[in-house]
Order: C-alpha cells, then sequence, then structure tokens
C-alpha cells in the first residue's frame, strides 16, 4: 500500500514515500532532505538505485537548514537528468497584505526569508533554493510550486492521500510573525547567530497519510503551540485508526503534549519513530521513556541523546534482574520493565538504529524494517 522510509541523515529529516498508481505504476515523494557536508544526498542515492524518472512531489516542512539543506543538489540533480518533479510544496507563505495589517509594517520577501535563519551561509543558500523554485516553476522540470497550509491535500491512488493539519495559515503565521517581528515592540527578534530561528518551527507542517480506515502522522518539528490547536480541533480530522507515528520536533521537551498522546485510543498498538543525529542532545530521554511506556515502541534513526540513556538505563535494570535473587531483601523490582522483561543481550538488538522502512498494507497492518546499523 505505502512505504515510508526515514532516512539516516544525522540530525535532521529525508523521509521518502513510495506508492503505487492506480495504474499500478511505483510512484515516489519525499519531504524534507538533509545532507550533511560533503556526505552524499540520501534522496538522490535512492532515486538512482529507484531509477524513477518522476517525482510526484517534494516537501519542505519548514525552512530550517536540517530540513532544506540537500534540496539544492537534489534539485540540480533532477535538472541533470532530465527528472520530472510535479510538485514543490513548502509552509513559508509570503503575503506582505496580511503580514502588514498583522504587524502594522510592510516586511520585503526578502526580510521574511531571512528571519528563518541566521547564518549568512544558510540564508544564501534558502533564499537560492527559493528562487530556484520560483525559476523552475512550470518548466519541464517542475510542473508547480507553492505554500501549503492546513487545507491543503494531495490524491495519490484512489484510496490513499495526504492531509495537511498545519500550519495554520492564521495562527501558526500571526505567531511567527509576532515572535519574529514584534517579540518586543520595535525590536525585531533575536537569536544566536549560528542558530536556525527556533520560531520558524511554528511553520512546521503536520501531515497525515491516510486512507478512510487509517492514518499515519507525520509531525516534522511542531511545536506544542500546534499539537495543543490540533487537540482543541473540533472537526476531528484525526478520527480513524493511527498506525505510525513521528515523534515531533527529533524529541524534543518543547513539542511534547503529553494530553494529547494519551489521547489516542490504540496507542499500544502504535510504532512511533524519532530521527536525530545528537545535535542538542535530542532526544530527549523522558520523551523517549514516554512513548517506549506508552505507546507499541520507539524507533530511532541513532543511538544518540537520551534515546542512549534511556537504552542504557533499561539495561542496568536488565542487569539487576539476570544477577539478583527475586526473594532478595536488597532486589529492586521495575514493574515497568518485569512486565515486558528483555534479556540483556537482546536489549540494545530490540532497540536496533539505522535507517528505517515501515510497510503498510491495505488493512494498516505495518512491518517495520531497519535497513543499516545505528552510528
Amino acid at each position: 500500500m505505502v512505504t515510508i522510509i526515514f532516512k539516516n541523515v544525522g540530525h535532521g529529516d529525508t523521509i521518502i514515500l513510495e506508492w503505487q498508481s492506480n495504474l499500478g505504476e511505483n510512484e515516489m515523494g519525499i519531504i524534507d532532505c538533509h545532507q550533511t557536508g560533503k556526505k552524499s544526498n540520501a534522496a538522490i542515492e535512492h532515486i538512482k538505485k529507484n531509477d524513477y524518472k518522476t517525482i510526484r512531489f517534494m516537501i519542505l516542512s519548514h525552512p530550517h537548514t536540517d530540513h532544506f539543506s540537500g534540496f539544492p543538489s537534489l534539485l540540480e540533480f533532477c535538472k541533470k537528468n532530465h527528472i520530472t518533479i510535479e510538485r514543490f510544496w513548502h509552509t513559508a507563505s509570503y503575503d506582505p497584505i496580511f503580514m502588514g495589517e498583522l504587524l502594522d509594517k510592510k516586511i520585503s520577501r526578502g526580510d521574511f526569508v531571512s528571519s528563518f535563519v541566521s547564518g549568512e551561509r544558510d540564508r544564501s543558500k534558502l533564499k537560492s533554493l527559493f528562487r530556484e523554485i520560483l525559476r523552475l516553476h512550470g518548466s519541464s522540470i517542475l510542473k508547480e510550486g507553492g505554500f501549503v497550509n492546513e487545507t491543503s491535500y494531495l490524491l495519490l491512488n484512489k484510496k490513499l492521500r495526504l492531509e495537511f493539519l498545519a500550519p495554520s495559515g492564521y495562527d501558526e503565521l500571526k505567531m511567527y510573525c509576532n515572535k519574529s517581528f514584534q517579540l518586543v515592540p520595535g525590536k525585531q527578534f533575536t537569536f544566536e547567530k549560528k542558530d536556525n530561528n527556533p520560531a520558524a518551527n511554528l511553520l512546521s507542517s503536520v501531515i497525515m497519510i491516510k486512507t478512510d480506515n487509517w492514518h499515519v502522522l507525520l509531525t516534522s518539528d511542531a511545536l506544542s503551540y500546534t499539537i495543543e490547536r490540533l487537540a482543541k480541533d473540533k472537526h476531528n480530522r484525526l478520527d480513524n485508526r493511527l498506525v505510525a507515528m513521528q515523534v515531533p520536533h527529533h524529541g524534543s521537551k518543547d513539542s511534547h503534549v503529553e494530553e494529547f498522546w494519551h489521547k489516542i485510543p490504540n496507542k499500544e498498538e502504535v510504532p512511533t519513530f524519532v530521527s536525530v543525529g545528537g545535535k542538542y542532545g535530542l532526544p530527549s530521554k523522558e520523551i523517549v521513556e514516554f512513548f517506549d511506556k506508552n505507546y507499541k515502541e520507539i524507533h530511532s534513526t541513532n543511538f544518540v541523546g537520551g534515546f542512549r540513556e534511556y537504552i542504557e538505563y533499561k539495561q542496568s535494570i536488565n542487569r539487576e534482574m539476570d544477577h539478583q535473587y527475586v526473594n532478595s531483601p536488597l532486589y529492586v523490582l521495575d514493574r515497568q520493565f518485569a512486565d515486558d522483561y528483555i534479556p540483556v543481550k537482546d536489549c540494545v538488538k530490540g532497540f536496533e538504529c539505522g535507517e528505517k522502512q515501515i510497510k503498510i498494507e491495505e488493512n494498516g497492518s505495518i512491518t517495520v524494517e531497519t535497513i543499516s546499523g545505528y552510528s
């Protein structure tokens, strides 16, 4: 039915979707594309390996370096190899009239794009990317380019579709503008010169891969503000069965809304996924523990940060259970782990890291395969 691949690109996202068209042809789409330094572009390698000549969509979930850095080389590869991109969608919606009314001052397109990232190199790369999208728009390489928000959707075949839950063209964009241009009256929002603007996470897409009976939730770097808004959604667009989900913002506590995730009725059946490379100490140990204890399992692309801390903690508990007598007065029993005991030798294997390939059948049944080992 559909295969979702979380490429191991360190701290960032490159997500590949593969499915079959109504005519039975193999199709693909790409959500985010991160490339670190001189390392190969994982999306390009995947296209080469599978000999794709058409890409149904490319989506930039939000304008942060660890989500867009690989798109320039990917577009260049597509141009050189005559690969057609049916659409390039992104969330950096620029509406000067709306922003002028919102902020009572004029913001140029250049100022808007410059507000997403701070380093001159990354700013230049992002501006060049947007210019290239505009230049290619309507050509034989790129048929369509444009903005997406919570009303956007895309039919993949007669049973499968993408639906966007965020960003909101009003809520998240308004909050972003207030934080980036009017946090203090008359003073622009400031952040570390080498970092992304953290407020740009407000522009993160939340995407459902959906059929009539089940859905997958891809949350990119959505913040708690967005998750809380979705929790209050009266239209209840998350009404059918969740079968897999991406942990928001690489497992950051800033994006965790425990109440929302506890409300998922079948959470004990749902595997969760986090793409990380060790930056900023992510994922948070507390977030890893929450999804391990409350959901079916948690998968990570790399054995780093709180994921490593938590698994090593589980190993230490299991060692105690291996080496102490149960009736010893010194024996410490952790009920959470005892009910689902994993021998020490199998503990890390049970949390194997690396590129994740998730295959979902028409009935919603799911299999997860780790393609390469962790780093």
